[in-house]
């Protein structure tokens, strides 16, 4: 069993029109979230308060991840939405 102190800090960047789940919406830089060690994508997605539907692109340390991945403390993470166009 973890031990339920241990945490790890990821900086995450929001693109595009996931900036209003920003701590403040207007600030463009990674910001810092802890989470418990062994915390994955899905669940920094859920502390944000993102829906998973509107997280269709992640990458964590400039390399595409699913929901399953296993986040490790200093990681970068950038979600995006999805995004259309022609």
């Amino acid at each position: 069993m973890q031990d339920s102190d241990a945490a790890i800090t990821v900086a995450v960047t929001l693109r595009s029109i996931l900036r209003k789940f920003r701590p403040d919406p207007k600030d463009r830089n990674p910001f810092p979230v802890r989470l418990a060690e062994g915390g994955t994508v899905a669940d920094l997605i859920h502390r944000l308060g993102v829906h998973e539907k509107l997280a269709k692109l992640v990458f964590v340390d400039h390399v595409r991840a699913d929901s399953t991945m296993e986040l490790r403390d200093g990681s970068r993470v950038d979600i995006f939405p999805p995004i259309a166009g022609g």
